[in-house]
């Protein structure tokens, strides 16, 4: 159901994604628990979906669940993934610098696909940003590191 929302919210049905998508979270909450990766993935998810259909007060609440679960998981790829949610609905909402903060703390933590976050269209408001160049080459330099230590 997770997977189908996503894929719905990516061909712009937005409000079949979101039913489905809101399905999701309530069963993923209730079974997993609220904490659970892929709880928070079924978060994010919903509020990019919320964010296109500017409904930006409960985009707000689903960003501050995910804020508080990247402050408080020590699970480096939860926290990548929270803040690279955080990027993209800072970057639909037209807020840039939030936007690029976000993205930055995302590849701090580990988020290293660099082909995807070029690619992503919730980030499309960032890429004409020098900034935004900037944070690719970084991360570029991240996973060529990794690579070179093995990781």
């Amino acid at each position: 159901m997770h997977n189908l929302g996503a894929t719905l919210g990516r061909e712009g049905k937005k409000s079949e994604a979101e039913r489905l998508q809101r399905q999701a979270l309530e069963g993923r909450r209730r079974v997993l628990g609220p904490d659970n990766p892929d709880t928070l993935d079924s978060t994010g998810e919903l509020a990019i979906t919320l964010s296109y259909e500017k409904k930006f007060g409960e985009v707000q609440q689903l960003l501050s669940v995910l804020s508080d679960a990247a402050k408080h998981r020590k699970d480096r790829e939860v926290v990548a993934s929270a803040f690279y949610y955080l990027a993209c609905g800072a970057a639909i909402a037209g807020r840039r610098d939030e936007g690029i903060d976000y993205l930055r703390k995302s590849i701090d933590e580990g988020f290293a696909d660099v082909q995807y976050m070029q690619r992503d269209p919730d980030l499309e408001a960032l890429h004409s940003d020098t900034r935004f160049a900037a944070l690719i080459t970084e991360a570029n330099q991240h996973v060529a590191a990794a690579l070179h230590s093995g990781q």
